[in-house]
């Protein structure tokens, strides 16, 4: 099954259930980082504030297993990923970036399995490229 991580910028863009069902049957892997991130536009009073505050309602609804994984009825995996956190990156990143964090949790899975980081940050996807980390935008 066809792993994908998600950077916070897509889960701001659209309804969770509209990004899960974007996607064939697959594994989607939250980086914690991902979730502190949504936390901080929860407050907000646009469409990333409803956006946040709907994928953290969701979330919400998965657990207390979120953290091992959730089977979905649409065939998917949903996962917020607390492991790989350092993972060693080019000293020219620093971690203390929420992305960065997010480019260190991909890298530590891909050592395990590919993946595909889904970000509409056209930076950050030339970052992964510069790692390694196969990286695309939802569409």
């Amino acid at each position: 099954m066809k792993i994908r991580v998600l950077d916070t910028n897509v889960l701001l863009d659209r309804p969770i259930e509209k990004i899960i069902d974007s996607f064939p049957p697959c594994k989607i892997i939250l980086p914690l980082a991902v979730i502190h991130e949504l936390d901080n536009f929860k407050g907000l009073d646009d469409q990333r504030g409803l956006y946040a505050r709907s994928a953290i309602r969701f979330l919400d609804g998965l657990r207390p297993e979120l953290h091992k994984g959730v089977h979905l009825k649409t065939g998917h995996f949903i996962k917020v990923e607390i492991n790989h956190a350092d993972v060693q990156l080019p000293e020219f990143l620093s971690k203390n970036l929420i992305d960065k964090r997010i480019l260190a949790v991909s890298k530590g899975i891909m050592e395990e399995e590919p993946l595909e980081l889904i970000t509409q940050d056209i930076c950050t996807r030339l970052i992964a490229d510069i790692l390694g980390i196969p990286a695309e935008k939802i569409t």
